[in-house]
C-alpha cells in the first residue's frame, strides 16, 4: 500500500493492486504454479481495459515483488506492447537458470528493470541479470542492517531471527518505495532537485570492481550511471539496452533513509619517497565539505588494501551525507602485515608518502547534465604517519 500511495502522490495515474495472498503461501511449489494463473488473469484484465477503454499498452507499468515479479513476466507475455515491468527481487527458487519462457525476462515488456537484494546461495532472490537494466544494491546479496547481532537484547535477537529470512528479500520493496519520493523528479520537473537524494547506480561488470573504484564515472554522455527505482527509465541509454543487459551497482544505508552518496578517492604513492614499493593496510578518511559537515569513511571496507608505489589507487567511499565540494581531508593510515608473504617489517618504514590525493563527489544524474562536485586534490607530496591522522587542505 505504501508504493501505491507514493505513486498517487507523485503523479496522475491509476493504480490497481492484485491480492493473491491466498495462493502465494505454502506449499511453495503450489505458489509457483499459481503465478501462471494469476499472470493470465492480470493479462486478461489489462487487455480488456485496452479494448473497452481505448488505452495504450505502452502506458501500463507492472510492479511485482518476489513471486509477483515472476507473475508480472507471465502477464507481460500476453500483453502485446506492454510498456514496463519492474521486478523487485524476483523469486529465485524454481526460477533460477530456467528458460526465459518460465520466468521474467526482458522480452516481457518494452522495458524491464530489476532490483536484486537477496541473491545469496540460500537467498530468496536470483542473481541472474534478466532485464534490460539490473540493479544490485550492496552487491545484490545480504543487505546492510539485515544481519543478526548478538549484542542486541534477547527479545531483539528473537525478532531479528524471525525477520532475517525475509529482510534482504523485502528490502527491494523499501528501496523502490523510497526511490519514488526521494527522486529529483518528484514534481516531474525537467531539471533535478538538489534537495533530493537519488539512488545513483554505476554501470560495472562486478560488485568487486565497483568497490575497488573502477566504475565511478557517469561519463560525458551519462551512460555510466542510472537512477535505481522508478526513474530507471530516464537512463539515456535505455533504448540501447534492448540487445545487451546492463548491470548497475550502488551502496545504501542500513536503515531508512537508505539513499546515500558515493565518493571516489584516488591516491598515488610518491615514487621518490623512502617508503616501500608495496604497502598493505587500512585507509580512513574524514571529509569536510562546503556544507560545514563532516563524513567518516573506511575506504578499505575493513580489509587491508594493497598500495603500490607510483600506481594510481582507486577507492570507493559512501556516506548518508552530502558534503558537496570537499575542502579538507583528515587521512589515517594503519599498516598491516602481509601474512601471505610472511612480511614482518620489523625495522622498515610503515608510513605512506603520497604524491596525489584526489576526492570526487560522484553526485547524481538527474537530467541531461551530470550534477557533481568538482574533483578536489592535494598534489604536493606529503607524509601520513602510520597510526596517525594527517590533515590536507583540498583545492577544487
Amino acid at each position: 500500500m505504501g508504493i501505491m500511495k507514493a505513486l498517487l502522490t507523485r503523479m496522475d495515474c491509476n493504480v490497481i493492486t492484485v491480492d493473491w495472498s491466498n495462493g502465494a503461501g505454502i506449499p511453495y511449489n503450489q505458489a509457483v504454479a499459481n503465478t501462471r494463473v494469476v499472470g493470465l488473469e492480470i493479462a486478461h484484465l489489462v487487455n480488456t481495459l485496452l479494448k473497452t477503454k481505448n488505452g495504450s499498452a505502452g502506458d501500463f507499468h507492472l510492479i511485482g515483488h518476489s513471486l509477483g515479479a515472476q507473475t508480472s513476466g507471465y502477464a507481460g507475455e500476453r500483453i502485446e506492447g506492454l510498456g514496463r515491468i519492474t521486478g523487485l527481487d524476483p523469486a529465485g527458487p524454481m526460477f533460477t537458470s530456467m528458460p526465459n519462457f518460465v520466468r521474467l525476462d526482458k522480452k516481457d515488456a518494452k522495458f524491464v528493470d530489476v532490483i536484486h537484494t537477496d541473491a545469496e546461495l540460500m537467498g530468496f532472490g536470483m542473481e541472474e541479470a534478466i532485464g534490460h537494466m539490473d540493479f544490485f544494491p550492496n552487491g545484490g546479496n545480504s543487505q546492510p542492517g539485515c544481519s543478526v547481532s548478538l549484542r542486541k537484547g534477547m527479545a531483539e535477537v528473537i525478532n531479528s531471527v524471525e525477520e532475517a529470512p525475509s529482510c534482504s528479500h523485502s528490502r527491494s520493496e523499501l528501496l523502490f518505495l523510497e526511490s519514488i519520493t526521494s527522486s529529483p523528479y518528484f514534481n516531474e520537473k525537467d531539471e533535478g532537485d538538489d534537495d533530493k537524494c537519488p539512488f545513483t547506480a554505476f554501470l560495472c561488470d562486478s560488485y568487486e570492481d565497483f568497490l575497488n573504484g573502477k566504475c565511478t564515472s557517469c561519463g560525458e554522455n551519462g551512460m555510466g550511471c542510472a537512477l535505481m527505482g522508478l526513474d530507471a527509465d530516464k537512463y539515456p541509454g535505455k533504448d540501447e539496452t534492448l540487445s545487451k543487459p546492463r548491470k548497475f551497482f550502488l551502496k545504501t544505508n542500513s536503515e531508512e533513509p537508505f539513499c546515500g552518496y558515493h565518493y571516489a578517492v584516488n591516491v598515488t604513492l610518491d615514487t621518490n619517497s623512502k617508503g616501500r614499493e608495496t604497502e598493505y593496510g587500512n585507509l580512513f578518511v574524514n571529509l569536510h565539505g562546503e556544507q560545514n559537515n563532516t563524513i567518516k569513511m573506511d575506504l578499505s571496507e575493513k580489509e587491508p588494501q594493497k598500495l603500490v608505489k607510483g600506481e594510481s589507487n582507486n577507492f570507493l567511499g559512501f556516506s548518508s551525507d552530502n558534503v558537496g565540494r570537499a575542502s579538507k581531508a583528515d587521512v589515517t593510515w594503519k599498516w598491516k602485515s602481509n601474512l601471505l608473504s610472511l612480511d614482518t617489517c620489523l625495522f622498515c618504514v610503515k608510513d605512506l608518502f603520497f604524491s596525489k590525493f584526489e576526492v570526487t563527489n560522484l553526485g547524481f544524474y538527474p537530467g541531461t547534465k551530470f550534477q557533481t562536485s568538482a574533483s578536489c586534490n592535494d598534489a604536493a607530496p606529503f607524509k601520513v604517519n602510520n597510526g596517525q591522522q594527517t590533515s590536507l587542505n583540498l583545492k577544487c
